[in-house]
């Protein structure tokens, strides 16, 4: 079986009232650590074993980094719901419908978040694609009535768990909130590689105005790694 043995539920259609965190679907996402473990040899290397090779069978992936945090995020916070869809139309084009899915949402008022790896492009992407899906409205019934906010406050304050550690799979994983609807994440083989990384994408002059971003916030950009 390559969904694992809690396989995550993606829930892609009208969500069920009675079931606020749309967790009732029919679509289940494969689980990563599962298909390596099940010998299907056509799911080496993601499907593409002419470009990646993995010898150990422990291949990482920025995508499966991504869910890991989402997923984290998601059971530690009751009131969120991850990877919703929505409709919006884009500032460059108002007129043209486009459909998204955002990472979490808060199913009481409508704030929502985007999770990306540390990386000032990323967090350039993060900020345009809150600020079109702002401008939209989410598809499933439960949730069709909130108005699409991003989230801009202080999550001690407003009781959100949104900074912490994976440490899964061979991989370390630091996550914190950045600020203006944006969670950062970043991921090493050790904690003590991980925090050499970090420190040199801050150095970075491209990652100099995005510090100054944070900054803006009252957040600190990065919580010391413990």
């Amino acid at each position: 079986m390559i969904y694992g043995d809690d396989p995550e539920k993606w829930n892609e259609r009208e969500s069920d009232p009675n079931d606020p965190k749309g967790e009732r679907t029919y679509t289940y996402v494969p689980d990563i650590t599962a298909i390596m473990q099940s010998g299907n040899l056509y799911a080496y290397c993601m499907n593409n074993p002419i470009v990646f090779v993995d010898p150990t069978g422990e291949l990482v992936w920025p995508g499966e980094v991504h869910s890991m945090v989402i997923k984290q995020i998601y059971n530690e916070n009751k009131y969120l719901s991850k990877e919703r869809w929505l409709k919006y139309h884009p500032k460059t084009e108002p007129l043209v419908t486009l459909r998204g899915r955002v990472d979490l949402v808060d199913i009481r008022n409508g704030y929502i978040w985007e999770v990306k790896r540390f990386n000032p492009k990323y967090i350039e992407a993060a900020y345009e694609q809150l600020s079109n899906y702002a401008r939209g409205k989410f598809s499933a019934k439960d949730i069709a009535h909130l108005k699409i906010e991003i989230y801009n406050g202080n999550p001690d304050i407003d009781g959100y768990k949104l900074e912490g550690i994976i440490n899964q799979n061979g991989i370390y994983v630091k996550y914190w909130y950045f600020g203006n609807g944006i969670i950062l994440y970043d991921y090493a083989e050790s904690k003590e590689r991980l925090e050499e990384q970090i420190k040199i994408t801050i150095s970075s002059a491209a990652a100099a105005a995005v510090v100054g971003l944070g900054l803006l916030t009252g957040v600190p950009l990065i919580p010391l790694l413990t």
